[in-house]
């Protein structure tokens, strides 16, 4: 196998964060709603939906079950 080195100059490269969605707290008639909105070319879904779980349950440690819509990662494959 052939292996490349690559070289380029000091500070060539620079890496920004940049932010991804947002994670959003409404309320309706039923209750404190949690969701969130993926900005058109993110990838990092599996954080944002991590983010609102995280949210849900500091907000509400008492409610016996959490509603959430999505498919599963194995299955949108």
């Amino acid at each position: 196998m052939r292996r490349m080195l690559l070289v380029c100059r000091e500070g060539a490269v620079t890496i920004s964060e940049r932010q991804s969605g947002e994670v959003c707290h409404s309320d309706s008639p039923h209750g404190r709603l949690f969701h969130a909105e993926l900005f058109p070319g993110s990838g990092t879904s599996g954080r944002l939906v991590f983010e609102v779980k995280k949210d849900a349950l500091n907000d509400e440690p008492d409610v016996p079950a959490f509603l959430i819509d999505g498919l599963r990662e194995s299955a949108a494959r």
